[in-house]
């Protein structure tokens, strides 16, 4: 009898100290096998938007409708904490919005609940600065001129934070600056500029690029 009850006694200080030291919220997971899929649905560019699904499965095929995933995102080894999802049908949309180049690597974690085993996924995309692109006419009038025009385009979000061709002449020995334009909407065609030849045997059209789009240049022979 003495042993019966020292076994209750020892089964219950163990259950109370168990209570005592677990974590606020903390539950022990099912572990009914749980999945989660986590897929990337576009390329993605500097300024552009990385959109997503998760989904999530029980092997009982019980309804996930109300169960939260945890979403990160890392990034140089910097790891960001996105918005919780509550799921509302058996697969949603996220979206992120990257504003420099890299590798991102997306985590999406479920905890498990009283019936079902945590579960996590992974996907990663690479994230490129877009191209951009410089076109140029070139011509020589009377009187020893050149005539030009600069055509530019980057993508279909604009220039951001540097929208400058700057159009240089070259002889076999020097370079100078003959205009500067700007394309405040991202594209567009600037205005015949002439320019005395002075020797000059080619003119140079330079976008030097920002964090959003890549360099581009064109060069063409002065006829």
């Amino acid at each position: 009898m003495r042993s019966q009850v020292r076994s209750v006694l020892i089964f219950f200080v163990a259950a109370v100290v168990a209570a005592l030291v677990a974590p606020p919220g903390a539950h022990a997971a099912g572990t009914i096998p749980s999945h989660l899929n986590l897929s990337l649905n576009n390329p993605s560019c500097t300024g552009c938007t990385v959109s997503g699904t998760v989904g999530l499965l029980f092997d009982d095929y019980a309804d996930t409708t109300g169960s939260v995933i945890h979403l990160q995102r890392t990034l140089n080894g910097a790891v960001t904490n996105l918005p919780d999802y509550v799921v509302g049908s058996s697969d949603f949309w996220f979206y992120d919005y990257p504003q420099v180049e890299g590798v991102y690597e997306y985590l999406a974690t479920f905890d498990g609940d009283d019936l079902h085993a945590p579960a996590q996924a992974t996907a990663s995309v690479t994230v490129e600065r877009q191209q951009s692109y410089v076109g140029m006419n070139v011509w020589t009038g009377p009187a020893n001129t050149v005539y030009f025009y600069v055509g530019f385009a980057v993508g279909f979000s604009g220039c951001h934070t540097n929208c400058e061709v700057v159009v240089t002449a070259a002889t076999e020995t020097r370079e100078w600056e003959v205009a500067r334009f700007t394309f405040p909407q991202g594209s567009g065609t600037s205005p015949t500029i002439s320019f005395k030849r002075q020797g000059a045997t080619k003119v140079t059209a330079s976008y030097a690029g920002d964090g959003y789009y890549l360099p581009a240049q064109s060069t063409l022979p002065v006829p």
